[in-house]
């Protein structure tokens, strides 16, 4: 993006505004502090590493975000090799959720997210956007959307309006 620091400064408008209702989600749950902060980490770590890449290439590698017992981070990428070339996003999601119950099976991890692309329906209206699915040992799971327009001048047009969030089945912690 040619203006960085616009950039900055429109990202971080967003992470709050993302933030604020991940923590009232949290509210509800056992050690508020720590889960709280646990989904504020993924949320904002998750947005950055999906918005960089969105930015730079104009697509998004699905990848898979977990806070480890230690509170230390975990990146997980579907590598983009020949192997994977052609085998559908779908799959590879299906695959980092695996990984991810693994780790969360071993008691490894406290909290995860799977970040991708995807095309949601809100309403009568189709928009792109980044789907974040999280989940915590808590037993919190939810899945967020944040649509997202890319213009023809190379901007990122991120929908903080629309930003849609609901409850969903664990998977990862089930």
């Amino acid at each position: 993006m040619k203006n960085r620091t616009f950039f900055k400064f429109q990202f971080l408008t967003l992470v709050v505004s993302c933030l604020f209702s991940v923590g009232l989600l949290a509210a509800q749950l056992g050690d508020k502090a720590l889960v709280e902060r646990d989904l504020n980490v993924l949320m904002k770590k998750g947005l950055e590493s999906a918005l960089q890449q969105l930015d730079e290439t104009r697509q998004v590698v699905p990848f898979l975000m977990m806070v480890k017992q230690n509170g230390e981070l975990a990146v997980i990428y579907v590598p983009q090799t020949d192997d994977v070339e052609g085998v559908s996003v779908d799959k590879q999601i299906f695959a980092l959720r695996n990984k991810g119950q693994g780790a969360a099976s071993f008691g490894d991890v406290r909290a995860a997210l799977v970040c991708y692309y995807t095309t949601m329906k809100l309403g009568e209206v189709a928009h792109q956007g980044l789907m974040f699915e999280i989940e915590h040992e808590a037993k919190l799971a939810m899945a967020r959307f944040l649509p997202i327009t890319m213009k023809e001048d190379e901007k990122l047009v991120v929908h903080t309006e629309k930003l849609f969030t609901e409850g969903k089945p664990l998977v990862i912690f089930n």
